[in-house]
């Protein structure tokens, strides 16, 4: 059965981030676990906390009210010091289907938003906000995950890509696989 998931996900993996010629990024993963769970993980504070962000980063608060309206604060530090506050609201909700959410990326490190927002430039004063949607898919025994980012500005987009922003979903998703123990 390990076999197969690994196949599974290396096919999923071929095309993990895709792009078109809008300000949007595409993320696609197979998780190896029931819809229900993998949903969970997603919408539980708790649960999110053990899995979101890179390896190299640890989840010190996580506070959600998932439901249409409601809001989320979630505080990542690296190791390095730095911390990463995204705060923001939930749209949209249909559970075990998909999810929107309206992420504010203002009170992230002035490093992370000087990259985003260089001062003197014609985007300087863009609001540092993306809205991300959740898809999820049930597959069996395993729930394909769909995460759209649609940022403000193309170069937005380009900056994550370039950063290779998908790394840190990438390694999250891996802690999610252990907690789902794939």
């Amino acid at each position: 059965m390990m076999a197969l998931w690994k196949i599974l996900r290396e096919r999923e993996d071929q095309k993990a981030l895709t792009m078109g010629d809008e300000p949007r990024t595409v993320l696609h993963r197979l998780f190896a676990g029931p819809l229900d769970e993998v949903f969970r993980a997603w919408t539980d504070a708790t649960i999110l906390q053990a899995w979101y962000g890179p390896f190299d980063f640890e989840v010190r608060e996580c506070e959600m009210d998932f439901r249409e309206g409601g809001q989320f604060r979630i505080v990542m530090a690296h190791e390095d010091g730095l911390v990463f506050v995204t705060t923001g609201n939930f749209d949209d909700i249909i559970a075990r289907e998909r999810f929107t959410m309206v992420t504010h990326l203002d009170e992230h490190p002035d490093e992370f938003i000087e990259i985003f927002r260089p001062r003197g430039s014609n985007i300087e004063h863009v609001p540092l906000i993306w809205n991300l949607e959740a898809g999820f898919e049930d597959r069996g025994d395993a729930a394909l995950v769909t995460l759209t980012t649609t940022y403000p500005v193309m170069a937005d987009r380009d900056q994550f890509v370039s950063m290779h922003g998908e790394r840190g979903w990438a390694e999250g998703f891996v802690k999610l696989d252990r907690l789902l123990g794939a």
